[in-house]
């Protein structure tokens, strides 16, 4: 639990440099702790490793399984989890420690990126691989999956921190906040991203 101390302690003077100290202990006593992903892309010349954690790029697949489509389309590789990358930072076991999460979504190509149906479950797909890595295929794109939709690869990292509710959740609005510690509240609350691909 060395690393939910370290973020504690961090997340503490966080609270106490925005004027929360008086609610400090509370706000720490509601926050999870969660694993942080940040990604760097990948260059031309370095080939992501197989089975490897990252977003975009070609995923690797079990021999023989195909690229999975909604309604007849390719759906887009979003990103594939490495879960022995991240049991580290798995202090409460609820995740397996070994093997490959794949991620896939039916987005409709637009510079938005809207998923075209929200309430259908059929229009993404998360597959767990437990087996042996070695054996995976890095499958190419489709010729048909629109090349808005084929994601530069970006190498995954891992590393525990903290979450806190939304301001507005129950365990918030029960510490009685001023209007003034809400708005403090909001402010801490916005972890600066760095999971972005330049």
């Amino acid at each position: 639990m060395a690393g939910t101390a370290m973020g504690s302690e961090n997340l503490r003077a966080r609270l106490m440099a925005t004027g929360l100290g008086r609610i400090a202990d509370e706000i720490i006593r509601v926050s999870m702790p969660s694993i942080r992903l940040d990604c760097l892309r990948a260059t031309d010349e370095a080939e992501p490793p197989l089975g490897g954690s990252r977003l975009g790029g070609a995923p690797d697949l079990p021999p023989g399984m195909s690229w999975p489509e909604w309604q007849d389309c390719p759906m887009a590789f979003i990103a594939q989890v490495n879960v022995a990358e991240i049991a580290a930072h798995d202090e409460q076991g609820h995740l397996p420690h070994a093997g490959l999460l794949s991620f896939f979504c039916a987005i409709d190509g637009t510079a938005a990126g809207v998923m075209p149906a929200l309430d259908d479950p059929s229009s993404w797909m998360v597959s767990y691989l437990d087996g042996d890595l070695a054996t995976l295929v890095r499958l190419p794109h489709p010729p048909d999956l629109p090349e808005l939709l084929q994601f530069p690869a970006c190498q995954a990292s891992f590393s525990q921190e903290l979450t806190l509710p939304n301001v507005e959740s129950r365990e918030v609005l029960a510490l009685g906040l001023t209007e003034l510690e809400r708005q403090d509240t909001s402010m801490s609350s916005q972890v600066p991203i760095s999971a972005t691909c330049p």
